[in-house]
C-alpha cells in the first residue's frame, strides 16, 4: 500500500524536527558589551557578552568554538546574510566542551571572521551555502547560541537560544 504524499511530509517535517535544534532569540537575558558602530578591520571587533540572569548560560563548542558569527547586509536584496561556517558533528568518545557564561558575569567572545572571508588581508565575505562573495565593506551584526544547560552530543533535545549584536559596519 503506497503512503500518502501528506503521510510522506509530516514524517519528513517531525523528523526534521526532532533531529534538529530549536533556536528562539527568547532565553536568558544576554547583554552585548565593548561593540562599535564602526571598524576598519575585522581583527578590531572584541564583544563580551553579559549574563544577567540568575543562572549559568553555556557556549557550544562544536566545530564554532564557542564564537559569534558574521550575519552581512545585503543592499541589494535587503537580506541578512549568515557568513561561511565551519560546523561539526561530534565524535564518540570526544565529548562537547561547553564554555559556561556564570550568572551575573561578563565573558569575552571570539569573532570567527577568518572562516567567513577570502584573502588576507580579508577581500571578501563568503555567504555560507551559496558560498557567493560579497564586499568587506558593509553592514553586520553577530549572532550566538547558547543554552541554559551544557552542551551534549544529543544536544538537538534541549533548548538553545540566540542572542544576536546591534548592528555595526565595517570598512574604512
Amino acid at each position: 500500500m503506497p503512503i500518502s504524499r501528506r503521510k510522506l511530509l509530516a514524517a519528513f517535517v517531525l523528523s526534521a524536527a526532532f533531529f534538529t535544534p530549536c533556536y528562539s532569540i527568547e532565553g536568558p537575558t544576554l547583554i552585548w558589551h565593548d561593540l562599535e558602530r564602526h571598524y576598519t578591520s575585522f581583527d578590531a571587533i572584541k564583544p563580551s557578552l553579559a549574563n544577567n540572569a540568575d543562572a549559568s548560560v553555556y557556549l557550544s563548542t562544536l566545530g564554532i568554538d564557542g564564537t559569534a558569527q558574521l550575519e552581512r547586509f545585503d543592499e541589494k536584496t535587503g537580506m541578512l546574510e549568515v557568513g561561511r561556517w565551519k560546523q561539526t558533528e561530534p565524535v564518540a568518545g570526544h565529548p562537547i566542551r561547553s564554555i559556561e557564561i556564570p550568572a551575573h558575569s561578563v565573558r569575552a567572545i571570539g569573532v570567527n571572521w577568518r572562516i567567513s572571508t577570502e584573502g588576507n588581508p580579508p577581500t571578501a565575505f563568503i555567504v555560507d551555502k551559496t558560498m557567493q562573495k560579497r564586499p568587506i565593506e558593509g553592514k553586520y551584526r553577530l549572532i550566538l547560541r547558547y543554552s541554559p544547560e551544557p552542551w551534549t552530543p544529543d544536544f538537538h533535545h534541549k533548548p538553545a537560544y540566540v542572542t544576536i549584536s546591534a548592528s555595526f559596519t565595517v570598512g574604512k
